[in-house]
Formats: structure tokens, C-alpha cells, sequence
């Protein structure tokens, strides 16, 4: 360790002994030369404040500002997680299975009557006529949210009675997913 210290003191000197040499710095008066090293070492001394005292100083200022706030998000943020994985482990979607009745009432609720209900397991065949289009993705929205009926075929063709006003006639396959459990 010593010697490298002694390596480091020797190269400053090298660096003083070849200032001393240089015709910039003999031309200058001791007095000059002295006021010259000392605003290189200010101007040292304000970089090295600057560039590495200021910022770790207002950064640790800045980190005991804000470590409480992280520290209550943090926890709010855990006690958010358990409860969500608790809720998952609880909580089981009950979906009742899809029935005519059912169907028939989803699109009563929508303004529409169908034509043609069949139902065979989790698979449906539905016929509309003279429906607005609107109410009839209104239907399929909500089935699919509430019911997880999805639909497999869609034929929708413009009414030859009522095309000004919108109406379609839709025959549409539906499919119920598999439920929990079964």
C-alpha cells in the first residue's frame, strides 16, 4: 500500500516539475503561480462537489422523503395481493347451464323474439326474424359476460320487410363453455 502511495506522490511531482519547466509557467510570478493553483483547486474541489457530493447528499435527502410513502405503498400493495388470492381461492363462478327457457328470457330482456329455440346440451340454434341488429349484439354480448355462451355460426341477413329501419334475420349457433366441475 505504501508503495503505491509513494508511486502516486512521485507522478504529481513529475506533473509539478514539468509546470515548473513549462515557458507559461516560468514566465509567471510566484504570486500568480500561487493564485493560479489555487483556483485550479477551487474549481477541483467545486466539481467534485457537484458532480459527486451534491447529488448522493440530495438523493439521500430525497430517499428519507419518500421511503415512508413507498414503504405504506408497498404494504398496501401485499395486503392487496393476499386478499386477491384469497378472493380467487373463494370465490367460484356458478354458471347455469343454458336452457330455451333461459335463451327465451335473454332475449325478452332485449326486445326480441325468437322464431325457432333448440337446445341440445351446451350447444343452441337460434332463429330471429325482422330483429334490430343493435339488440342483437346487445343479446350476445350479455350471454357471453353472464353465461359464457359464445356463438360457433352466425348467418345475419338484411329483412326484405324493414331495411330502412335496420332489421335483420339472424340464424345463430351458440355454445355454452364447459362448466366448473363438469
Amino acid at each position: 500500500m505504501s508503495e503505491r502511495i509513494k508511486n502516486h506522490v512521485n507522478q504529481r511531482m513529475n506533473v509539478l516539475q514539468r509546470l515548473e519547466q513549462s515557458t507559461f509557467w516560468r514566465a509567471r510570478t510566484e504570486q500568480e503561480r500561487t493564485l493560479l493553483l489555487t483556483a485550479c483547486a477551487v474549481i477541483l474541489c467545486a466539481l467534485v462537489y457537484s458532480l459527486l457530493i451534491k447529488p448522493a447528499w440530495f438523493g439521500r435527502a430525497q430517499l428519507e422523503r419518500d421511503l415512508p410513502l413507498l414503504r405504506q405503498q408497498t404494504t398496501q400493495l401485499q395486503s392487496w395481493a393476499k386478499e386477491a388470492a384469497t378472493l380467487s381461492n373463494h370465490t367460484t363462478l356458478t354458471i347455469t347451464p343454458m336452457t330455451k327457457e333461459g335463451l327465451e328470457v335473454s332475449l325478452a330482456r332485449h326486445g326480441l323474439s325468437a322464431k325457432n329455440v333448440v337446445v341440445s346440451g351446451h350447444v343452441a340454434k337460434v332463429e330471429l326474424s325482422s330483429i334490430s341488429f343493435a339488440s342483437l349484439l346487445n343479446f350476445l354480448d350479455e350471454i357471453q359476460k353472464t353465461a359464457r355462451i359464445s356463438v360457433l355460426e352466425a348467418n345475419v341477413l338484411t329483412s326484405s320487410v324493414a331495411v330502412s329501419n335496420g332489421s335483420v334475420n339472424a340464424t345463430l349457433t351458440l355454445r355454452q363453455s364447459q362448466l366448473e366441475g363438469q
